[in-house]
């Protein structure tokens, strides 16, 4: 009985009507103290997801995006191989695993790059000019920072040299030099677009509505169409 082609999420006292904002849920784990209705909000998305060319200063901490340098390879959140993208108009078109995502914060005018949902960061070192993931060396914290500079290169430290994200060719792998004459790269960056969601609790979604006409602590709302939630948690 769920609409076709909806999900339900859960209930809330506002309304949504197909927008693509969701409206503020209701608090289940509370118990409900007075008449209430609750509207059922159900969510679907519209479009397929696609991997985007977007510009490192749009990028936000709630994106999720892929590093490809101008070399069409891939720069890994826990390896320094790099590995063929494949891009065409505008679009990463290879399937994106998730040692391939990456996201990132904004301090200043500097970026923290770390592997999408990890406390890992991407920073470099001295040792065999060494591109890392994970976290930095206590007193070494400034070499997770990078900058963008005018050719594309990211740019960052050792924690005393300035050093470039380039691509060592022999080894086929990624690498931190402090001069710009060993092969640095170009680096864009494509953002996951994963289509437009929106939310309703409009017909049909409206047959689902319950109003409750007392006080509830504890206990269990169903409904027609095999939904059910509990209300102010499980009774002691």
């Amino acid at each position: 009985n769920i609409p076709t082609g909806w999900t339900f999420l859960g209930w809330t006292t506002g309304s949504a009507d197909n927008t693509t904002t969701a409206p503020e849920p209701f608090d289940l784990t509370k118990p409900i103290t007075a008449a209430t209705t609750l509207n059922a909000v159900f969510t679907k998305t519209e479009g397929e997801a696609s991997w985007d060319e977007t510009a490192l200063t749009s990028l936000t901490s709630s994106d999720v995006f892929v590093m490809v340098g101008s070399n069409n390879k891939f720069l890994q959140n826990n390896s320094t191989t790099a590995v063929d993208a494949d891009i065409e108009d505008g679009q990463v078109t290879t399937t994106i695993i998730d040692a391939y995502k990456w996201n990132v914060t904004k301090d200043d005018a500097s970026y923290v790059f770390n592997a999408n949902g990890s406390a890992n960061v991407l920073y470099f070192t001295k040792a065999n000019n060494g591109v890392k993931f994970g976290t930095p060396q206590s007193g070494l914290e400034s070499t997770k920072y990078f900058t963008q500079n005018d050719n594309g290169y990211l740019v960052g430290t050792d924690g005393t040299n300035t050093r470039y994200l380039s691509y060592y060719a022999d080894n086929n792998d990624w690498r931190c030099y402090v001069n710009t004459s060993n092969n640095p790269i170009a680096m864009k960056f494509y953002k996951l677009n994963a289509g437009t969601t929106y939310y309703t609790t409009v017909a049909p979604a409206t047959e689902y509505a319950i109003t409750i006409d007392e006080s509830i602590e504890h206990g269990t709302v169903e409904i027609e169409g095999g939904i059910s939630s509990a209300i102010g948690g499980t009774k002691i």
